[in-house]
């Protein structure tokens, strides 16, 4: 099978390995028992390009964006780029940035890696609300 490692290559769970694929007959996630890929798949339905484990990805790459986000708020009043006080700058971050990570989700939008996302987004939303700037 030809694709990235991890990607479901049909709708019978076969899955693109480094080298060939193979075709899940039996899963069982963490914590739960065993069961047949079609048993699975009336309560999971997957697509063709879908990657496996992506869901963990995706939550990772989230809290990194609250994190830079929040760093962005503080150094914003550190340097003296806005004068909101810290929490409201973190707050006001923290906000553009998850409102950027769900639209670019759902509309594929991006500046390119989720960092500069981050970056970008923050650093808007400081820009875009009404805040105390410099004078």
């Amino acid at each position: 099978g030809q694709g990235t490692a991890g990607e479901i290559l049909d709708d019978a769970l076969t899955v693109a390995c480094g080298d060939g694929a193979v075709q899940l007959l039996r899963l069982q996630r963490a914590g739960k028992g065993a069961q047949d890929a079609d048993v699975f798949l009336r309560g999971f339905p997957v697509s063709q390009g879908q990657q496996l484990g992506a869901g963990n990805a995706m939550f990772f790459t989230f809290f990194g964006t609250v994190v830079i986000a929040g760093i962005i708020g503080y150094a914003s009043e550190r340097t003296g780029f806005t004068r909101n006080g810290i929490i409201p700058s973190i707050i006001i971050c923290i906000g553009g940035a998850f409102l950027f990570f769900m639209v670019g989700r759902m509309f594929g939008i991006s500046f390119g890696s989720a960092g500069v996302n981050a970056i970008i987004s923050s650093i808007g939303s400081l820009v875009i609300v009404p805040t105390h700037y410099r004078r």
